[in-house]
């Protein structure tokens, strides 16, 4: 019986935080360059790699609203006067509050995001060096923020472009040494509303 008056109570939750909004649903790709950041000193801005997912946009007024992405980011570190690159696959969750600036139906609407992120090791690999998985910490944590813009491509689908700041809050290593990871990126999706 508490479970039925749960879901019933989480379905009506659902039902008044998506009525009368507007929601919008999407693929993105995009790219990111990383590096490690913290008790190391030698380390150096690794080459753009592949962010690619999901998001979701979400809001109840004209100015304001909740993005929520799921997507695949190659993160890693290259370092000075070295060929050694790493490599580190995670599966991040950012949680975004957005403002949006100008009119809505705008053709243009810039937008600045600020939240938190956590992330989920998927693998880690490299070039010329051996590294072990096992070394890691499996989850990751930080803060992102982020400016871009929607673009209308018709009535209801929209261009959504993005330009990032990640800084990592988790040490990365289970070893005593504290290493975090710092990233950019930018990204694109399309947007379809969801009715």
């Amino acid at each position: 019986m508490k479970k039925s008056i749960l879901v019933f109570g989480l379905i009506l939750g659902m039902n008044s935080l998506f009525a009368q909004t507007t929601t919008s649903i999407g693929p993105m790709i995009g790219f990111n360059s990383s590096v490690y950041k913290g008790d190391i000193s030698t380390e150096k801005w690794k080459s753009p790699d592949l962010n690619v997912g999901l998001f979701l946009n979400h809001s109840k007024n004209d100015f304001f609203g909740i993005r929520l992405e799921a997507l695949y980011s190659s993160m890693g570190t290259a370092f000075n006067n070295s060929p050694e690159i790493i490599k580190a696959g995670y599966i991040q969750v950012p949680v975004y509050g957005v403002a949006y600036l100008g009119k809505k139906g705008s053709a243009v609407r810039p937008k600045l995001m600020a939240g938190p992120y956590i992330g989920f090791l998927t693998n880690v690999g490299g070039t010329k060096v051996n590294l072990n998985k096992d070394d890691y910490n499996k989850v990751d944590f930080g803060l992102k923020g982020a400016a871009g813009a929607n673009i209308r491509l018709s009535r209801e689908i929209w261009l959504n472009a993005d330009l990032y700041y990640g800084l990592g809050l988790a040490d990365m290593y289970k070893s005593k040494t504290d290493v975090y990871n710092h990233s950019w990126g930018i990204n694109a999706g399309v947007s379809f509303p969801v009715k």
